[in-house]
Formats: C-alpha cells, sequence, structure tokens
C-alpha cells in the first residue's frame, strides 16, 4: 500500500490525469444509457421479430447490403437516411431497429429518430457482425 502512496505523490500529474479520464468514461457511458437507444442482441432480435412487426433498417452502403443482409431488412444507407428521414416509412410507433456494420453509426442516428417521434428506437447490437457472430443467417 506504500508504494501506491508513494507512486501516487510523486506522479500526482499522470493520476490526476488518469482519474480525469476514468470519471470521462465513466459518465460517457451513464449519458449513453440514458439517452441513448437500447441496444438488442441477436437472439433478442430474433425473439422480437417472431411476435411482433418491426422495421428494420440497414444502414450499410448498397454493396454490403447486397453481400448479406437480415431477411425484410430495407437498405437505406446512413447518409442517405440522415439527410432525409422521409425515405423511414414506418410507423413512429412501431419498433425501428437500425442495424449497421459494427453498431457505431446507428447509435448516433437512433437519438434523432426519437428526436422526431418515432417511439419505439433500438440498435442492433455489434451490428450485422454481432448477426454472423450469433450464426443467424443472412439473405443474399
Amino acid at each position: 500500500m506504500h508504494q501506491y502512496l508513494t507512486f501516487f505523490l510523486q506522479h500526482w500529474v499522470l493520476s490526476l490525469l488518469f482519474i480525469v479520464i476514468f470519471i470521462a468514461i465513466v459518465i460517457v457511458q451513464m449519458l449513453d444509457q440514458m439517452l441513448g437507444a437500447a441496444k438488442l442482441s441477436a437472439q433478442e432480435l430474433v425473439q422480437i421479430m417472431n411476435h411482433e412487426k418491426v422495421a428494420l433498417v440497414d444502414l450499410r452502403n448498397k454493396e454490403s447490403f447486397l453481400r448479406g443482409h437480415i431477411i425484410h431488412a430495407v437498405n437505406i444507407p446512413f447518409q442517405e437516411l440522415n439527410k432525409d428521414f422521409d425515405r423511414l416509412k414506418a410507423d413512429k410507433k412501431e419498433l425501428v431497429v437500425l442495424i449497421d456494420e459494427m453498431g457505431q453509426q446507428a447509435s448516433r442516428l437512433a437519438g434523432k429518430l426519437m428526436q422526431l417521434g418515432f417511439v419505439k428506437v433500438k440498435i442492433l447490437k455489434n451490428g450485422i457482425k454481432g448477426w454472423e457472430e450469433a450464426s443467424l443467417p443472412l439473405e443474399k
């Protein structure tokens, strides 16, 4: 314990920087949980798809979409949907699940959709990569 105290006293700038970065990471994670859309695992999405109507929006480019996508998914590339939300022809009360390559772009778009009045917006956790890792089928 004495070694840690000595280290912190001798390297107080590094120690303070570590604490600040740690707190910033915790705050960002908490805000993401509170403000962002919920993330669904591939298995959770399959269960929901089997029991209710879902609008699946694949945000990847057309080439990636054609290489393989989840059945019944509609391809509206991220850049296009980000500019023109009218392209999304879903009922605002219907569940909308955003799918991208690895779950990164969808987070930014989910907040905008919720601001536009979409009540249930969720994101496929880890994107299409998570779907593939769960060994679930893709339509080509």
